[in-house]
């Protein structure tokens, strides 16, 4: 469990009312308990993720590579024609792959947004399906 609850044992010997106010205490503290771990360690623990898998695409994508070698000739041609077309190939390559770092950055950045309304979203469509019931 991602925390715990420290509660006493209760039985009907104690009490009606304390057995009664122990089944709503229980999962309201849950509630409260979930919330207050969604937004803040669990929110912690995705922007760890975040940062993993940028270090890991920063890793996959070798960007300082690509422009250390952007006016180096490819094949060891060192002619002019072979010196323009290796840097309009690793000029074409530093765009493809930026546009690919945009795209998993939105693809991303919409996941993080997702992650923090879904709670909010959630709870006010149940209200609003428990006032319709309740009311109609």
């Amino acid at each position: 469990m991602w925390y715990t609850i420290r509660t006493k044992e209760v039985s009907l010997k104690s009490g009606f009312m304390t057995f009664v106010l122990s089944f709503i205490r229980i999962p309201f503290v849950e509630i409260v308990g979930w919330v207050f771990w969604w937004y803040g360690r669990g929110l912690v623990q995705v922007l760890s993720w975040w940062r993993n898998e940028s270090r890991e695409l920063e890793d996959h994508i070798h960007w300082k590579q690509w422009a250390k070698a952007l006016f180096v000739p490819m094949y060891g041609q060192r002619d002019w024609k072979g010196r323009l077309i290796s840097l309009f190939m690793r000029l074409v390559m530093l765009v493809y792959k930026t546009v690919w770092v945009l795209v998993w950055s939105v693809f991303h950045l919409i996941l993080i947004l997702a992650y923090l309304v879904f709670p909010v979203l959630s709870l006010s469509m149940a209200f609003i399906a428990l006032s319709y019931w309740l009311y109609d």
